[in-house]
């Protein structure tokens, strides 16, 4: 392992790809028509958005990660930019095209999934959008990591009370509109249709990346850790409580990350977790840091198995269990445990790990 990681950065990894894949565990583990969801008992129902609010953390604290990390490099010239392409956008770039490829031909193979020339091309140019649906993601990271260096030399040397204006223009359109607008759809409330533009801001990936950046630059660091405890979880409370309430309206609201709860929950996290040290050197601390890094180091690699193998296991596991919550929690840690034994056993093999985990 390098010994110049930052320990609080890799728990934070590991926690997002954990939130990840409890998300989609509990997608499968709750795949039911509407009417069955409205019948669900209180512990089940309970139990099903606390995995859906903590598994909405996930990408959020992947975004403010790669903030965190990248938006305070130089990219004063040119050369600079360029090297950052090819150490970071390129490798990047590659490791997908490679999983898109890994993707279609198992579908090809294991899922009669016809072979088409054209369609392997779009989905190699993300023309089109990908069978594994968790794939979103990286079209929408290297869109950012394009972006990164541009974004970087522009906030360079201003003061974070300078983007009080376009933070709150993106924080209003997106964040509290889409806020809104959910509650508005729960009382059949005509919603409402922001005119101003805000696309070019970042949206709220573009946010998730800039908060990371401010969370370097101290900018919550007067807040005191009680506040941010007490503002995560009256945060993931509001999400928990709009999920069920939305389902006792009869409406069927999708939790997503332009939620006002997931920015909230997001930005306390991130902050208490970039607070958290280990004092001392004890053989338990020691084995707790390898861990962490070990699990961050893979991440990437997981996410990318993760998806294949939930498939396998949700086939499995639905002839044996009929519980929702119990067939979740079996589902996430078989995932888990499947996805990180295969990304560690061909972590081993050195040109794997370069291209196809990404682990550098």
């Amino acid at each position: 392992m390098k010994k110049n990681r930052i320990l609080w950065l890799d728990i934070a990894r590991c926690l997002a790809i954990l939130s990840v894949l409890l998300v989609h565990s509990a997608e499968s583990g709750y795949s039911l028509a509407f009417e069955e969801l409205a019948g669900l008992g209180i512990p089940s129902a309970c139990f099903r958005v606390i995995c859906f609010t903590a598994g909405r953390l996930g990408v959020p604290l992947f975004l403010a990660i790669s903030g965190y990390l990248l938006l305070d490099r130089d990219f004063s010239t040119s050369k600079k930019i360029i090297k950052f392409y090819k150490s970071n956008l390129f490798p990047l770039l590659l490791t997908v095209e490679i999983w898109v490829v890994l993707y279609y031909f198992s579908q090809v193979l294991f899922n009669s999934q016809t072979f088409e020339l054209r369609n392997l091309i779009d989905n190699m140019l993300f023309m089109r959008a990908n069978e594994f649906s968790h794939f979103w993601y990286m079209p929408m990271i290297i869109g950012l990591y394009i972006a990164i260096p541009f974004i970087a030399r522009a906030i360079k040397g201003i003061e974070a009370k300078a983007l009080l204006v376009p933070f709150a223009a993106v924080f209003i359109v997106v964040f509290a509109v889409n806020t809104l607008n959910a509650y508005y759809n729960m009382f059949d409330i005509e919603t409402l249709s922001p005119r101003v533009d805000v696309s070019f801001l970042g949206g709220n990936y573009g946010f998730y990346l800039l908060l990371g950046f401010l969370c370097k630059k101290g900018c919550f660091k007067k807040i005191k850790s009680v506040p941010l405890v007490i503002g995560f979880l009256l945060s993931c409370a509001f999400c928990c409580f709009t999920l069920l309430f939305a389902v006792k309206k009869g409406f069927d609201y999708h939790l997503w990350y332009n939620f006002v709860g997931v920015l909230f929950a997001t930005v306390c996290l991130f902050e208490l977790l970039s607070r958290f040290e280990i004092k001392g050197s004890s053989k338990a601390s020691r084995a707790f840091a390898y861990s962490a890094s070990l699990l961050s180091q893979l991440s990437l690699g997981i996410y990318f198995i993760h998806k294949p193998v939930l498939n396998v296991v949700r086939t499995y596991l639905y002839r044996y269990i009929t519980l929702r919550p119990v067939l979740t929690i079996a589902v996430f840690a078989l995932t888990f445990s499947v996805s990180f034994v295969i990304a560690f056993v061909i972590s081993k093999i050195p040109k794997v790990r370069k291209w196809i985990l990404l682990v550098k």
